[in-house]
């Protein structure tokens, strides 16, 4: 799996030492699930204006100010209350007046974005989750799994993914185009998401002995995504 050679492309680009991003946690799971949307194929700029538009017109806290403590449960809002909000919107309206993003979920046959983050949270309120402490009642849920990715333009399942790393998972990685491009720059291959996850881990655990004891999959997933992003720009990341 080339785990040697992707290690060392590691050690020479990323700061192996810079803090992992993922540990600011949103005020809701409800948050997670629209940026897990919103965020495929899209520019994150974008998305985080999405999220604070969204935050504004409710009047809601967009993060927990406590870096690396998923927030208690008396410092979120619940799913149910983040729907209750938007139940009598039409998605219509949700995207181009509150989220200022018409985004689809693709360009063919695709769906609002803010459509498919409804059903996304009607889906967690099916499944009675309302907040993070839930979320590991979800792990291996075969069931959750199948209803969110029958969402339409969520069958690869990397929303998904992404919003269990957004949610507390450190040992998934999102496997879009940065993360892909960034291992084939490494290794000169193409690999697929599940492979790519397999190499990320191996590699995570070969860092852990290099001196790097806290790394974990999901923050090298964020420390390549970053390299990426900026190198696909033609900046430096020094």
């Amino acid at each position: 799996m080339n785990t040697n050679e992707f290690t060392n492309y590691c050690i020479d680009n990323l700061n192996l030492n810079e803090q992992d991003q993922y540990e600011q946690y949103f005020s809701s799971v409800s948050i997670c699930a629209f940026d897990a949307i919103y965020s495929i194929n899209s520019n994150y700029k974008a998305v985080q204006n999405a999220l604070h538009k969204f935050c504004e017109h409710f009047n809601l806290t967009l993060q927990h100010p406590k870096i690396g403590e998923i927030p208690p449960k008396d410092k979120q809002y619940s799913n149910s209350v983040i729907l209750d909000k938007i139940k009598n919107i039409d998605p219509k309206k949700l995207a181009s007046d509150i989220f200022e993003n018409k985004q689809r979920t693709s360009s063919t046959n695709g769906i609002l974005k803010a459509e498919a983050g409804i059903q996304f949270l009607k889906i967690l309120n099916n499944f009675n989750i309302e907040f993070y402490q839930d979320i590991p009642k979800l792990i291996d849920n075969t069931a959750f799994e199948s209803e969110i990715r029958n969402i339409r333009g969520q069958g690869s399942g990397i929303s998904l993914k992404y919003f269990f790393m957004l949610t507390g998972s450190k040992d998934l990685i999102k496997p879009d185009r940065m993360v892909i491009s960034f291992i084939n720059d490494a290794i000169g291959k193409t690999l697929s998401p599940e492979n790519a996850l397999i190499l990320v881990k191996e590699t995570v655990k070969e860092l852990n002995k290099k001196g790097y004891p806290n790394l974990s999959p999901r923050h090298l997933d964020n420390l390549m995504w970053n390299f990426q992003r900026i190198k696909n720009k033609g900046g430096s990341k020094i």
